[in-house]
């Protein structure tokens, strides 16, 4: 009992310093409907929609690009190259953020611990039909999206 004890407080620790744990990644995602019925093929191509560039900025938009480059670098890992149009990929990925609440600075580190919550719309172009809706909580840590990623190219 008591190296369980010495365990749970070494997490803890880790935790609190602003550790990566590898067998723990924050946050959480969920399917929506429509769900993916078919895992995506790997090796297909992807083309993650880059946020809109408008006159006003978005009060999200010092970050947004981190966004972006997380889901290109994990549908990356499967393979998958982005096309020279949207129109030719196999699957669009279209992201939309619900809320972000910035975390610049805290007692476990200075590294940036912004929660986001996102709307992920995963479509397929060429047939013009949504291939999955999903929500993705970031808490803290973007590996949360390289675990979502992989799920989708898991059997079903």
């Amino acid at each position: 009992m008591h190296s369980n004890a010495v365990r749970a407080a070494f997490v803890a620790l880790a935790l609190l310093a602003g550790c990566e744990l590898p067998f723990f990644v924050p946050g959480d995602y969920a399917e929506g409907m429509p769900r993916l019925y078919d895992p995506v093929r790997e090796g297909a191509s992807v083309w993650v929609d880059r946020p809109e560039k408008t006159a006003a900025k978005s009060i999200y938009s010092r970050r947004e690009h981190t966004l972006v480059e997380e889901f290109e670098k994990a549908f990356e890992a499967h393979g998958a190259k982005r096309p020279e149009k949207r129109e030719d990929a196999d699957v669009v990925v279209t992201l939309k953020v619900l809320a972000w609440e910035y975390n610049e600075v805290g007692f476990s580190g200075v590294r940036a611990r912004d929660h986001i919550e996102l709307a992920v719309t995963l479509t397929d172009p060429k047939m013009k039909r949504v291939l999955q809706r999903a929500s993705v909580q970031v808490a803290s840590d973007f590996r949360i999206i390289g675990k979502y990623v992989d799920s989708l190219y898991k059997k079903r």
